[in-house]
Order: structure tokens, then C-alpha cells, then sequence
């Protein structure tokens, strides 16, 4: 019995989209995040001071090098910065109204039986951003 009828602030269902158009919608945010950076990586490089203050970053967020641009450019603060997932692993539970950041999280898959990795542009939230 579906119920949301009778509720007068019913979710929005999500639009459909075809296999085609979920393809471009993706190619097109991953070109965006390594646009970004790509971005990054000119405005560490441009003087001294910037590039140490990158470095010294890198020395606290232990991520690849493409996730350490894209962190450092969003919050410079992060510490460690870990999926939704890999937090509730960890015993810990992102505190309610937190946003992540984005970032590229690697993945595995199973691909005509053969195993393969990958990625996707997701969400990670530094250890500021969870309890437990």
C-alpha cells in the first residue's frame, strides 16, 4: 500500500534517465573533476608559498595525489577523508547535516568474470565530520 499520497511532502521521484544519457551525464563529471584538477595542480605549482602549503597538506590527508588537489582546493583543514562506507567500517557515523567532498573513489567489478577496477566520482567526509 503506498502511502505517500496521504503525506503532503512527498519526495520528488528522480528522473529516469536512459543508458545513454546516464553514460554523458557521468563521462561529463569526471571530465569536470579532472578539469578541477587539473586547475589545482597550475595553481600549487604557481609560487613557492602555495606549493609548500600543498606539501605540508599532503603531509596531513594520506590520499593520491588527484584526491590531495581536489581535498587540499575544497578544505585545506582535512586530515582523513573516507567514504560513507569505509567510515561505518570504521566504526564511526557521519554527523547528521555534514557534507562530503568530492573526490575519486576507486572500485572493483566483476567483468565478464574477470575482476577489474575502476572509479567513480563520489562523496568523502574528513574524521571532523563523524562521531563515534
Amino acid at each position: 500500500m503506498d502511502l505517500n499520497k496521504y503525506l503532503n511532502n512527498a519526495a520528488p521521484s528522480e528522473p529516469q534517465y536512459s543508458k545513454e544519457e546516464y553514460a554523458a551525464m557521468k563521462k561529463t563529471e569526471r571530465e569536470t573533476v579532472w578539469v578541477q584538477v587539473d586547475a589545482r595542480m597550475g595553481e600549487v605549482l604557481a609560487d613557492a608559498p602555495a606549493l609548500q602549503g600543498f606539501l605540508d597538506f599532503m603531509s596531513q590527508c594520506r590520499n593520491s595525489l588527484p584526491n590531495q588537489l581536489l581535498l587540499s582546493g575544497q578544505n585545506a583543514d582535512i586530515t582523513e577523508a573516507r567514504t560513507f562506507q569505509q567510515w561505518k567500517d570504521a566504526g564511526r557515523h557521519i554527523r547528521t547535516g555534514e557534507e562530503g567532498y568530492t573526490a575519486i573513489i576507486g572500485q572493483m567489478y566483476e567483468n565478464n568474470g574477470r575482476k577489474a577496477s575502476g572509479y567513480n566520482i563520489g562523496k568523502v567526509f574528513d574524521i571532523t565530520q563523524t562521531r563515534g
